[in-house]
């Protein structure tokens, strides 16, 4: 099943495996990177998680190129939330926030980074785990203020949250040095 939230920035994905007899399932909040705004960029992704009965939230998060990227932690949180309370409401005992895990893509890394430091402030479950896939940050894709870095102090993180992070030794731009430096600071 898979229905949306909100529209324009605000607007989430939500996938699902359609069964009545669906209780208790883990919760995906699955942040994409940079435009990477359509859902089928990680199609075949989704669609495995959801079939092995994970309930998964694609938050937009963005209009375009022009969406402030110091902005898009928070957007991706209160669509994320949004969408927490429809699924609650419309599907009471579908999902167990106690089992959610943060999934993020380049700068969807950053974006799960951030919402992790706080997620109460969110209105969002605290993650059980990390995954970071080539993390990526402001400074790979825009330049001048705009390019100051979303990238929290992860120092504060929970020393016991498990996180991974995983990119390709080809990625030598971006993901690697990043997911190093990202490393060093855990």
């Amino acid at each position: 099943r898979v229905f949306t939230v909100g529209d324009g920035p605000a607007r989430v994905y939500v996938f699902m495996f359609d069964s009545p007899q669906a209780k208790s399932l883990p919760l995906v909040l699955f942040h994409h990177g940079w435009m990477g705004m359509n859902p089928r960029n990680f199609g075949g992704l989704i669609d495995l998680m959801a079939r092995r009965g994970a309930v998964v939230f694609y938050p937009v998060y963005q209009d375009g190129e022009d969406t402030p990227l110091q902005a898009v932690s928070e957007l991706a949180a209160q669509a994320n939330a949004q969408a927490l309370r429809d699924v609650q409401q419309h599907f009471p005992g579908l999902v167990d926030t106690t089992k959610t895990l943060y999934w993020g893509f380049s700068m969807g890394a950053g974006i799960s980074l951030n919402l992790a430091l706080e997620p109460q402030r969110h209105g969002l479950p605290a993650p059980r785990a990390l995954l970071l896939v080539a993390p990526g940050d402001a400074p790979h894709v825009a330049t001048g203020e705009r390019a100051a870095s979303i990238l929290p102090r992860v120092e504060r993180l929970p020393r016991n949250l498990p996180t991974l992070i995983v990119t390709g030794a080809a990625d030598t731009a971006i993901g690697v040095p990043t997911a190093r430096a990202l490393a060093a600071r855990l």
